[in-house]
């Protein structure tokens, strides 16, 4: 299995060599949001050295060609029809992992605010679960709730008090409540985007999810409810 692992630098002067400007400003304002245009250049000149000691990157004619390999990698993931975005809370920190639904399913993988990319084809899609830390449930009953009560019971456990009551129905399980307070109100989010012939975002539907002791709770928004639900992850995701 071929894996790349880049810096930002580097995928973004390699999206630029393949002429997705969007794309790579896209990655620069979310890794180096604060970079001036005398940063940038020299971020992208350590781009250069590090896609041609990774033999990513070569001299063609006194201009710069990409990889045969990594170019057509690179062409395939951004030619999908559906790319389906994770946003993994980690602490302090949010892992994004992306799956780009084609002929076969290609993952990237953004670490460390955006700055480590890693990118492989994934071949067996059971193994998404650990990426994104997903538990595979069996179907259960869903339940409502409403979203106002949910936005401040979670803005109170981001900002540190456990002692706010929600006061929320009885059908919502408190091992549910206790899941949000251990994991002090930081959920991890879904995106799951459709695009058309020429590239342009046809559809998105979101979700929320949360994850402890071994099952996954699932959120969407319904009118001014909260439709919480756990099924599997291929169920969730129509994959």
């Amino acid at each position: 299995m071929v894996t790349y692992n880049l810096s930002a630098e580097e995928y973004i002067l390699s999206l630029l060599l393949i002429d997705r400007t969007t794309a790579a400003v896209a990655i620069q304002e979310e890794a180096f949001a604060e970079a001036s245009e005398e940063e940038m250049d020299v971020r992208l000149d350590s781009g250069l050295n590090g896609l041609l000691s990774k033999k990513l990157l070569e001299m063609d004619n006194e201009s710069y060609k990409l990889d045969q390999h990594f170019q057509e990698y690179l062409f395939k993931m951004s030619k999908v029809s559906r790319t389906i975005k994770f946003q993994v809370a980690e602490g302090k920190s949010v892992k994004i992992v992306s799956l780009f639904l084609g002929e076969q399913v290609d993952v990237q993988i953004m670490e460390n605010n955006s700055r480590v990319h890693t990118f492989f084809t994934l071949y067996d899609l059971s193994k998404v679960n650990n990426l994104i830390d997903f538990f595979d449930n069996t179907d259960e009953k869903s339940f409502t709730m409403s979203e106002p009560k949910f936005d401040q019971f979670i803005s109170r456990l981001l900002s540190g008090s456990e002692e706010f009551n929600p006061e929320f129905s009885n059908d919502v399980p408190q091992e549910f409540v206790d899941a949000l307070v251990k994991n002090k109100g930081q959920l991890n989010s879904i995106f799951d985007f459709q695009f058309d012939n020429d590239g342009n975002v046809n559809s998105l539907e979101s979700y929320l999810y949360l994850t402890e002791k071994n099952k996954t709770w699932s959120i969407k928004q319904k009118d001014n409810l909260l439709v919480v639900f756990v099924k599997p992850l291929n169920q969730v995701l129509k994959l």
